[in-house]
C-alpha cells in the first residue's frame, strides 16, 4: 500500500482541514458562557454531552479521509467517507445549532452562545456542504485521449486480431 497525495482532490484536503479545525474548536473553543458571575467559558466538549460524540467522530472522519483516500487507488473509499460525512455532520449541524439556540443547563446554569459554538456550527455546516460537493465530483481528473482508438466489443469478439486495430 502507498500513500500517494496525487490520488487527492481539493474537496478531501479542504475535509481534513475543516475536521481540524472541529477537533480543535471542540476542545479549546468557548462553546457556551455561563449565566454564574464569575463563571468561566466552557468548550465544546464540557457543554455538548452525547453530541460530542458525534462532533468528534465528524471531526475525525474529515481528517482521516486524507489518508485513507491517499492509500487507495479507486474513489470507493473516498466516497463511502463523504457518505458518512454528509449524513452525521447534517445530523450534528441541526442539532447543535438546537443546542445554540436553546443553550443546555450545564453545571446548574444556563448560558449564552459564545463564539467558538457558532464557529462550531458553521465548520460542521462547511463539512456536510463539502463532502456532498465531493459526492457530486467523483470524477478523478483523468480525463481520456481523445486520439486513441475506440475499441468495439462487438467487433473484437468476432475478430480477435482487429483488437489492435
Amino acid at each position: 500500500m502507498t500513500f500517494r497525495l496525487g490520488r487527492l482532490r481539493s474537496e478531501e484536503y479542504f475535509l481534513g482541514i475543516l475536521g481540524v479545525g472541529l477537533l480543535w474548536m471542540l476542545f479549546a473553543g468557548e462553546w457556551l458562557k455561563s449565566d454564574i458571575p464569575g463563571g468561566i467559558p466552557l468548550s465544546g466538549w464540557e457543554t455538548l454531552g452525547i453530541l460530542r460524540w458525534l462532533l468528534l467522530t465528524v471531526a475525525l472522519l474529515a481528517i482521516g479521509i486524507v489518508p485513507a483516500t491517499a492509500a487507495r487507488r479507486s474513489a470507493a473509499t473516498a466516497l463511502a467517507f463523504d457518505v458518512f460525512l454528509v449524513v452525521l455532520a447534517g445530523i450534528g449541524l441541526v442539532t447543535v445549532g438546537l443546542d445554540l439556540v436553546w443553550p443546555p443547563d450545564v453545571l446548574g446554569a444556563t448560558g449564552t452562545a459564545a463564539a467558538g459554538g457558532i464557529l462550531g456550527c458553521v465548520l460542521l455546516g462547511l463539512i456536510s456542504a463539502t463532502a456532498l460537493m465531493s459526492l457530486r465530483n467523483e470524477s478523478r481528473g483523468n480525463k481520456p485521449d481523445p486520439s486513441a482508438p475506440v475499441i468495439d466489443a462487438d467487433q473484437v469478439a468476432q475478430d480477435p486480431s482487429s483488437a489492435g486495430q
